[in-house]
């Protein structure tokens, strides 16, 4: 059994998710991240349901084209759109990205990982390619924001691994980490 010192175990960066600081539309990223950073945590995970908050509540996004995007289609349906929606979709987010990223600069907050990716490696045929494309997409928003991970978490849905082997999600998992590997 190993034991611990005090000193390794202030090497451990500890992080907060910010979706753990509840969801009401009063709790905005911004006054999330700040107390987060008050409270006297220097990395965050960064809910995805945060940023998309975040984006659809910034001052001077006029200036942004196809901001409205993100009014007119909820996440939630945003698998279901055409590609060239998606493209929009996600392109107004890697610009927010930036945004939060200036943000957290200031409050000495670094983005360790981006909200836990899921639902999506136990599927094949075309929900696989849509699932493929998403998980490109949000590689491309971690990097924006500087992550140092992206979490994938197994599936949730029992019927799908009751219906497939193994193989497809260990398929599935293999293609996003060669992704991920990829500049």
């Amino acid at each position: 059994m190993s034991t611990y010192k005090a000193e390794d175990l202030n090497a451990i960066q500890i992080l907060y998710c910010t979706a753990s600081l509840g969801m009401h539309p009063s709790h905005g990223l911004q006054r999330k991240l700040e107390a987060i950073s008050k409270a006297g945590f220097t990395g965050i995970e960064l809910g995805f349901d945060d940023l998309v908050s975040f984006a659809k509540n910034v001052h001077n996004l006029e200036r942004i084209p196809s901001m409205k995007i993100l009014e007119e289609i909820d996440a939630d349906e945003l698998d279901d759109q055409p590609e060239h929606e998606q493209e929009k979709y996600y392109g107004v987010l890697k610009i927010v990205c930036e945004l939060v990223v200036q943000h957290c600069h200031r409050l000495k907050l670094e983005i360790f990982c981006l909200q836990p990716f899921a639902m999506f490696e136990g599927y094949d045929g075309e929900k696989r390619e849509k699932n493929m494309y998403k998980a490109k997409k949000w590689l491309e928003l971690a990097h924006t924001l500087g992550c140092k991970a992206l979490q994938v978490i197994s599936t949730l849905l029992l019927y799908v691994h009751l219906y497939c082997l193994f193989d497809v999600p260990e398929r599935n998992l293999r293609q996003s980490i060669t992704d991920a590997a990829k500049p």
